[in-house]
């Protein structure tokens, strides 16, 4: 895992991401990884999650957040969503400062963990001291990646809209990250 990294969306990554799209709605046709679906207009994303990310024209309820996806060398293998804040209802009740998906043919094979070190290395630079992150009661990987980076369960909480508990995990990013450098 020596060529893994974070890289913000650009033109170059259209195709690798349709692609990576099709194969996540494979497994799940219900899921939309940083809510996108196969057929997206790419150019039209990309403009408005670099607003995102400076805060600029917000819709309702949003708040800025920047996303990346997690890179093997060329190949898409994650997407990852970071929350400024979580200063609206959804974000502080369930929905975290993290959010973060790996393509199905690449599961359990440490990427997650990694993605999201990665992403506390980037709330680090924008000043997150805490972060919460949560998943879906029976996601036993998703747990264990966030136990794996530091995570300390704080509460799980029932979301009628989901019709399941959600775990619901703090993590101080300053300890998270030194510890992982100790090991």
């Amino acid at each position: 895992m020596e060529n893994i990294y974070l890289k913000f969306p650009t033109i170059e990554e259209k195709d690798k991401w349709i692609e990576y799209l099709k194969e996540y709605r494979l497994d799940n046709s219900k899921a939309k990884p940083l809510s996108c679906t196969e057929d997206l207009n790419y150019e039209e994303w990309l403009e408005k999650i670099n607003k995102e990310s400076k805060g600029i024209d917000l819709e309702e309820g949003r708040v800025p957040s920047t996303v990346y996806f997690l890179m093997d060398e060329e190949r898409i293998v994650g997407n990852l969503s970071i929350r400024h804040n979580i200063d609206n209802d959804f974000l502080s009740k369930y929905g975290g400062h993290i959010g973060y998906g790996v393509r199905p043919s690449e599961r359990r094979k440490g990427y997650a963990t990694k993605m999201l070190y990665l992403a506390l290395e980037k709330c680090s630079e924008l000043g997150i001291e805490d972060v919460m992150v949560s998943c879906k009661e029976d996601n036993i990987g998703s747990a264990k990646t966030i136990e794996n980076n530091g995570g300390i369960l704080r509460e799980e909480i029932f979301i009628p809209e989901e019709n399941t508990n959600f775990k619901k995990y703090w993590i101080n990013v300053k300890e998270s990250l030194i510890e992982k450098k100790k090991r």
